[in-house]
């Protein structure tokens, strides 16, 4: 089976299921959409005993899931001929226009339920980068969209995260929009980190599971999970509206102070991780090396890079190196690196550092201050950069960042600063006096300043 099939835990699959109602058999059969060893089969039965034995098909991710499928539909004397056998799951999500091609006696069995832990991505790039999951494209809202489109009462699945922050690749924000904005979740069970579910599996950003119903339209029972805490709220998932769901159930709040109290996002000083490169072209992105190891006539523009490529983290390039953002060449400006810790631990952000005039990065480093338009002195810029190492920052930008990677929209619940002299901060203070004072600024309680405490570690 491919790595993005995870076998689900019997011990998972029973917590999925139990979100289902007792009476949904009643209404119809069940579907697992995407079986792998036939354990939600076995969830099923365990749930809601042998009388349903003959209400429970099932389509196999591959011919290898179909083998294992079958045998535990022997072992259970469940009818065979309830595996669907002409077709895989990855056949339910082929789609042309946002048209899927669902078999039509799929379509005809006016399924109840449909359930399952569909696969999550499939690798995008070549052939180098096809082992890199961070490269991965998300597959498994298709599955949730074909779940959908047949139409049963309920959909039940267990799946990554990511989508909830929009921070997935290949997860369209219109589509993250659309599920949030629908307010058809019933219940979501989501765990912060994965491993709570699954052992011995990385995926970055955790996993949830639910209970969906087009029927339905309300506030989501959502329960946060973070080890042996859990922590639950009824509300609507776009309740704290930023566009994302705000998985850190005590983090409402504090979102909630903040926002009252500021108009800009400091995301609007972050640039592209794409700012100076042409990835496609392969030119001043990470693996580009004709650079000047020491400043030449020619080479005249500081370029940071990689400790890995070069021990002192710069070289030099010529200016006719470059293809865009020139304009961005003579600002001062901060670097920090574009990927920090793993998205499940408590490394929120790389160590930023001031650029000067004459520099630009290459895609390791995400730049703040790019804008000629909002040209930041050198004195602003180490200001930003003590606002940067502050817990307060790092603790809004986790709420957010759930994978190593830092773009700029992780920064999307961070209020912008006056980081001049004239500032309601003083920027000469120490990273914990700042702190301090931009608790007492947002009017964070003492509860409310302990959780950004416990969740974020010194730099």
């Amino acid at each position: 089976m491919s790595d993005s099939e995870i076998v689900t835990p019997l011990n998972v699959a029973d917590d999925v299921v139990k979100l289902l109602p007792e009476t949904v058999f009643s209404y119809g059969p069940v579907l697992d959409i995407a079986s792998k060893q036939g354990e939600f089969t076995i969830a099923l039965l365990r749930r809601f005993g042998d009388y349903v034995s003959d209400k429970i098909y099932s389509v196999c991710t591959s011919k290898l899931a179909y083998e294992f499928t079958r045998k535990v539909y022997n072992l259970l004397s469940l009818p065979i001929e309830h595996i669907f056998d002409k077709f895989t799951s990855y056949d339910l999500i082929k789609h042309d226009y946002n048209q899927f091609y669902v078999p039509q006696e799929i379509i005809d069995m006016n399924f109840a339920a449909v359930i399952g832990n569909p696969p999550y991505q499939v690798s995008q790039g070549n052939d180098a980068e096809a082992n890199n999951r961070a490269m991965a494209g998300a597959i498994y809202p298709l599955f949730i969209e074909t779940a959908i489109n047949l139409k049963p009462l309920y959909v039940n699945m267990i799946t990554p995260s990511r989508w909830m922050t929009k921070t997935g690749r290949g997860i369209s924000h219109e589509w993250v929009d659309k599920m949030l904005n629908e307010n058809h979740f019933i219940s979501i069970y989501d765990f912060i980190s994965a491993s709570d579910c699954f052992n011995n599996v990385e995926i970055k950003g955790g996993v949830n599971y639910f209970l969906y119903s087009s029927n339905y339209s309300g506030p989501c029972n959502f329960v946060s999970v973070r080890g042996r805490n859990r922590m639950k709220s009824i509300n609507y998932l776009n309740g704290s509206n930023v566009g994302f769901v705000v998985r850190d159930v005590a983090a409402q709040k504090i979102i909630s102070k903040v926002q009252s109290l500021s108009s800009e996002s400091f995301m609007t000083l972050v640039g592209p991780n794409t700012l100076f490169c042409d990835c496609a072209k392969g030119i001043l992105n990470t693996n580009w090396d004709k650079y000047s190891i020491k400043p030449t006539p020619e080479h005249t523009i500081k370029y940071y890079l990689n400790k890995k490529a070069v021990a002192c983290g710069f070289a030099w390039i010529k200016p006719s190196d470059m293809i865009k953002s020139y304009d961005v060449v003579p600002l001062h400006k901060v670097y920090i690196p574009e990927a920090a810790g793993t998205g499940n631990d408590d490394q929120i952000l790389g160590t930023p550092f001031y650029g000067e005039p004459g520099s630009i990065c290459s895609q390791t480093y995400i730049c703040i201050g790019y804008d000629p338009d909002k040209n930041l002195s050198e004195v602003e810029c180490h200001a930003v950069i003590k606002y940067l190492r502050t817990k307060f920052l790092r603790y809004l930008v986790s709420i957010k960042k759930n994978t190593q990677h830092g773009f700029a929209q992780v920064y999307q619940l961070v209020p912008m600063q006056d980081f001049t002299a004239n500032s309601d901060i003083d920027w000469s203070k120490s990273i914990e006096e700042i702190d301090a004072q931009l608790y007492a600024k947002y009017n964070l309680s003492d509860e409310e300043i302990a959780v950004i405490k416990s969740a974020i570690k010194p730099v």
